[in-house]
């Protein structure tokens, strides 16, 4: 009996112990949704009547006594026997009057499924009826292969097919595959939907192009058609922008050659050295080649030389030392003309030396040509005949240099070696005689020149070492060794070192030093010396205020050079205005020249100056009673006159 009663306890005891939170089945009522409840009293419901099924939301969902929802309020649901058009296709038995072929299918059993809506699954198809019908992807009426609807009615690669009845296919153009009326002439599938690469984005082949019937397509240019297209630089006469110049050339005319190339031919080449006039290079398009590139003159006339090679001279020609095989004065430039038996033109010359009565000119090849006056061996031919065409001086072959004086001339061998001939009559020759030389006489001792420089009757050299070595007439101290001496060969100017150009005039001779300072010597009564006085100098003086000099030029009795900036300063003898400030003034210190405004080239002579301009034409200026300013006239003139050079 106590046992029992014990027990009764323990499982009292259990019950009061268990978690107050947990509820049973069967505990409806409780505010709480257990296991097998829809709902319990207060509890909140989230569910809604479409979330139950039904259509609409036409109620809320409340929660019946028995813990269940109550969908009294939810409206129509599928299975609920009634057919509600708006929601189900069918319900139950009830189709509303459809069938397997008011569903696009070819007839079977039309079926309602459990959720309303039509099950096909016992109605039947038939490709070939025009109609696309369950699994059916197309169907075109038409049981063939290569319309884009195949006799299985799967659309066919390469082609779409529209919706509709029957099923309207077309080619997929830019897929790469040649289909339907892709395969027609003119058309094509290159595999992309772009333009200008011959198969355009229509899958039609583009004009200027033929395209193959591989799959892809692949298209080419058509060379000759006159349409340049794809990859093509030129087509006929179709060049696009291109032209000369975007070919890497300098101007003249562009054409296409076969093969769709450029063809070059009717191009020039601004700096080859040749005027291309017939391909419309002319001195305007390219100075270089069809302008001037230097000038020389003497008393009475003047050369100038072209991008050419060519040489063209003006001024008195008494002994045809303009070398256009006369002797006829000319006031405009004519064209020195080829040796007897040569071939026109004279060309390839390199640089020119102009004496008082005849003319010398340096070729490319290292030799040496002159015409003139050959009384006293002035052409160095070992004749005395004179010439009014070029002749070749006899024995040299390795020219670099040329220079010439009143009626001799130097030339500077590549070598070093320095050879003259012509009037010696005061050494100016350098062979240590005073004989004159009709051929070539190397100057005694004198083996490293750099340069050599013609005054009238006297020669100077500037050695590789800096130094400064003279030979000829000395009456005005011109030879700079301190003394009035005539010297047969080569002495050195007293305390000039550090030389780097030299200048030569009648009576005196100017160096600039690597300092860019001016030093002048010889003879002054004109002040062409530059130290303000008028005392003739037997050694070097300084020329005040000129310490940015890059060139000196001496001709006459007046003396010019070009300053770092590349103007141009002259003084001295302006008598005819060739010191170029537009004056006959003379000018006992250095003047800015300034009737011309810019050169390339700058020459003095006895009483004239000329230039050459950057746009390739000369300018002179100066004296001018034979002719040896160019202009077509025997007018001095202090300002800057252009010879006509075609």
């Amino acid at each position: 009996m106590k046992r029992g009663h014990f027990f009764l306890a323990f499982l009292f005891t259990m019950a009061l112990g268990c978690d107050q939170g947990t509820k049973t089945v069967g505990s409806c009522g409780d505010d709480f949704v257990d296991p097998g409840e829809d709902c319990d009293g207060s509890a909140e419901i989230t569910a809604t009547c479409t979330d139950l099924g039904f259509h609409t939301d036409a109620a809320p969902v409340t929660c019946t006594s028995k813990c269940a929802f109550d969908v009294g309020a939810c409206g129509p649901r599928c299975g609920d026997g009634t057919l509600q058009a708006q929601f189900e296709d069918c319900e139950g038995t009830d189709l509303n009057g459809q069938t397997c072929q008011s569903q696009g299918t070819s007839g079977g059993v039309l079926q309602c499924g459990a959720d309303c809506q039509f099950d096909l699954s016992r109605c039947e198809s038939i490709c070939g009826n025009q109609m696309v019908e369950l699994e059916e992807a197309c169907d075109d009426g038409a049981l063939v292969e290569g319309d884009g609807c195949s006799r299985t009615c799967t659309v066919e690669p390469g082609w779409t097919c529209l919706e509709g009845n029957p099923s309207v296919c077309d080619p997929v153009c830019g897929d790469g595959l040649r289909v339907g009326d892709e395969l027609d002439t003119g058309r094509c599938d290159d595999g992309d939907l772009d333009d200008g690469d011959g198969c355009s984005a229509a899958c039609e082949t583009e004009t200027g192009w033929d395209c193959d019937a591989a799959e892809p397509t692949s298209c080419t240019e058509v060379c000759g058609d006159g349409l340049r297209v794809g990859d093509e630089p030129c087509d006929g006469a179709d060049l696009g922008v291109a032209d000369c110049v975007t070919a890497g050339l300098s101007g003249g005319t562009l054409a296409c050659a076969t093969g769709c190339v450029f063809d070059t031919a009717g191009c020039f080449t601004c700096g080859d050295g040749v005027c291309s006039d017939a391909l419309g290079e002319d001195r305007a398009a390219c100075p270089a080649d069809c302008g001037l590139t230097a000038i020389a003159g003497h008393t009475n006339h003047t050369c100038a030389l072209t991008g050419e090679g060519t040489v063209w001279c003006w001024g008195r020609n008494s002994s045809g030392q303009l070398g256009d095989n006369s002797t006829t004065d000319r006031t405009s430039p004519v064209q020195v003309l080829p040796p007897e038996g040569g071939t026109f033109p004279f060309d390839d010359v390199a640089s020119l030396a102009v004496a008082f009565l005849h003319t010398c000119a340096r070729k490319t090849d290292g030799t040496v040509w002159c015409w003139g006056t050959n009384s006293n061996g002035e052409l160095g031919n070992n004749y005395n005949v004179p010439s009014s065409k070029p002749l070749r001086t006899h024995d040299i072959t390795d020219a670099v240099g040329l220079t010439a004086g009143s009626s001799h001339t130097c030339v500077l061998r590549a070598s070093g070696a320095v050879g003259c001939w012509g009037v010696n009559e005061h050494g100016q020759v350098g062979d240590g005689t005073t004989m004159n030389r009709m051929g070539v006489m190397p100057v005694a001792g004198l083996t490293d020149a750099a340069e050599v420089v013609a005054g009238d009757d006297h020669t100077c050299a500037r050695k590789t070492d800096g130094t400064v070595w003279c030979w000829g007439w000395n009456a005005y101290g011109q030879l700079g060794d301190g003394t009035a001496t005539d010297r047969p060969a080569p002495v050195q100017v007293t305390g000039l070192t550090d030389v780097r150009a030299l200048a030569a005039a009648v009576n005196h001779t100017c160096a600039v030093r690597t300092d860019s300072t001016l030093w002048c010597w010889g003879r002054n009564n004109d002040r062409q010396l530059g130290d303000g006085t008028t005392t003739d100098r037997p050694t070097p003086v300084q020329v005040a205020g000129q310490t940015q000099v890059t060139w000196v030029l001496a001709a006459g009795r007046h003396t010019c050079v070009i300053q770092w900036d590349n103007s141009m300063w002259c003084w001295g003898d302006n008598t005819y205005g060739q010191l170029g400030d537009g004056t006959t003034t003379d000018r006992s210190a250095p003047t800015l020249l300034t009737v011309v405004d810019d050169q390339i080239w700058f020459a003095t002579m006895t009483n004239h100056a000329c230039v050459v301009h950057p746009d390739g034409d000369a300018r002179c200026w100066g004296r001018n009673n034979v002719g040896q300013l160019g202009d077509g006239t025997i007018v001095d003139s202090p300002s800057a006159r252009t010879p006509h050079i075609p």
